[in-house]
């Protein structure tokens, strides 16, 4: 916990400097704890992405979409295949990667149900 400006300044002037030095690393320390879960999350996004440039074998896959899906879902929708720009693809995939930016929670879930069942 910091010490008051009231406590410090009633120290000597290298204990003053030391003990802001002890807050600091206390703070950063606080920090790192709390970036934890976000960089497990990211270290299974980096491992994802990379079996993804690897070209997966489809057997090994999980959940996998190609265009043809996005396609799909736009005639389901009423939208003409014509309308499924590189730009709109483009945009569906953000829409995707946004949506399952948490996919390991995900993922982890769906292990629970299956062996519940």
């Amino acid at each position: 916990m910091p010490l008051r400006k009231a406590t410090l300044r009633r120290m000597p002037p290298a204990a003053r400097k030391f003990a802001r030095l002890v807050d600091e690393l206390e703070s950063v320390h606080r920090r790192l704890k709390n970036m934890t879960g976000e960089v497990q999350s990211l270290e299974h996004d980096s491992r994802a992405l990379a079996h993804a440039k690897q070209g997966v074998n489809p057997d090994e896959a999980v959940f996998i979409l190609v265009k043809e899906d996005v396609v799909e879902c736009a005639r389901e929708m009423g939208i003409p295949e014509e309308a499924i720009t590189d730009d709109v693809l483009r945009n569906v995939k953000k829409g995707v990667e946004w949506g399952l930016e948490c996919w390991s929670d995900v993922v982890k879930d769906a292990i629970s149900h299956a062996l519940k069942s």
